[in-house]
């Protein structure tokens, strides 16, 4: 289940530090902590030109792209 709070920045840089010496269970933690932020972001960004699930959806795919380099 996804948290509606997220995850706060401290743990954030955790996981990444932790993700960057090979720690690949961190990877989905970050992705699905940031989550939230993605909804957020696309909301402000909703137009009469893109359905908000098309914005969530292509930011999660970003979100997961940033993560994976």
């Amino acid at each position: 289940m996804i948290e509606k709070n997220g995850i706060k920045n401290k743990e954030n840089r955790l996981y990444f530090t932790y993700l960057k010496e090979g720690k690949s269970e961190y990877r989905e933690k970050i992705i699905i902590g940031n989550y939230w932020l993605v909804v957020y972001i696309a909301k402000k960004y909703m137009s009469s030109n893109y359905e908000l699930d098309d914005l969530i959806g292509t930011g999660v795919i970003g979100l997961i792209k940033a993560v994976d380099s």
